[in-house]
């Protein structure tokens, strides 16, 4: 593996190696990374992980790093931070083209200038373009596959005998659910080796509105955000088991009375009791060990199984 690595960095002079990616998630947790690299644009992007597939070297990409927990251990391959960052409005029309390590608050700030209409409803949710289209992700009955009509993936290959793929997809091939999509069901918490398909760019279908009214839509959600816990954490650690918001994650944690239960520096908030917060040194280990706990009691008390929204990376 070594020589693999080597044979990258050869192509890719920018990487560096044993990066610590705790300054990389909104957890603030998470070991080293054997390789690190910062894609800027598609191209590379595309590149890195083809050469990274090639020489069989693990790779895993990061946006904003808000849905996912690095194990204390780190990742034992290559970490791309995504920072693509192109927007394209297709001539004559409400269409978006949008690479995937675009910012959700970028994004806004386009759509405003642009006069397109949608999905204000992300405002404020931290993360990228590519991590959105990953998680499905959404607020108040909305969610953003409800204006996503194309997304390009790069695949890597089936067999020994094909090549890794750049291919433009529906949307319904996603096969969207409830915070999850295709990619995210078939590859979530899987080995750090598992070659998996990247996210490279989407298309929006948007429609026209008045630039004062989207940004008055932006602000009303920022401000509904801005009541949510602060500190360092994923967002939230579980899916609702039902859209009944008596009945969502959070509610059935504060039945059990769990707010502000800890586990070494990571405790439910007290605000929201579906976030877990990083109290500044907290491992990956014991914010694990928490969620453990949280599920546990909620499943002995009501029988509901909750599944976490955030994924599991690196070596457990």
């Amino acid at each position: 593996m070594i020589e693999n690595y080597s044979q990258l960095k050869k192509e890719f002079l920018e990487i560096k190696e044993n990066i610590v990616l705790r300054d990389y998630t909104t957890m603030g947790v998470g070991g080293v990374a054997d390789l690190f690299y910062i894609a800027s644009d598609v191209v590379n992007l595309s590149k890195i992980i083809h050469m990274a597939i090639t020489l069989k070297i693990p790779y895993f990409i990061i946006g904003g790093g808000s849905n996912v927990l690095i194990s204390d251990s780190g990742f034992p391959g290559l970490v791309v931070i995504n920072k693509t960052s192109n927007i394209l409005r297709i001539p004559d029309s409400s269409q978006l083209i949008v690479d995937s390590g675009v910012t959700i608050n970028r994004l806004m700030s386009k759509i405003v200038q642009e006069g397109l209409t949608g999905i204000e409803f992300v405002a404020g949710i931290p993360g990228t373009v590519g991590g959105a289209v990953y998680g499905n992700i959404g607020a108040w009955g909305q969610e953003i596959s409800s204006f996503i009509q194309e997304v390009t993936i790069l695949h890597p290959p089936k067999s020994q005998i094909t090549e890794t793929q750049i291919i433009r997809h529906k949307v319904s091939w996603l096969e969207y659910e409830y915070r999850a999509s295709k990619l995210k069901k078939l590859y979530k918490n899987l080995p750090p080796e598992t070659q998996r398909p990247v996210v490279l760019t989407v298309k929006f279908g948007l429609a026209p509105a008045s630039n004062d009214d989207i940004l008055k839509r932006i602000q009303e959600c920022q401000s509904k955000r801005s009541h949510l816990p602060k500190g360092k954490s994923c967002g939230c650690i579980f899916k609702n088991p039902e859209r009944n918001p008596e009945k969502s994650a959070g509610a059935y944690i504060d039945k059990c009375h769990l707010k502000k239960t800890k586990v070494g520096d990571a405790f439910v908030s007290p605000i929201h009791a579906n976030y877990i917060i990083n109290r500044g040194n907290a491992r990956a280990t014991e914010i694990r060990e928490l969620i453990e706990k949280v599920r546990h009691t909620v499943n002995n008390q009501h029988g509901i199984n909750l599944e976490e929204e955030l994924e599991y990376v690196g070596r457990w």
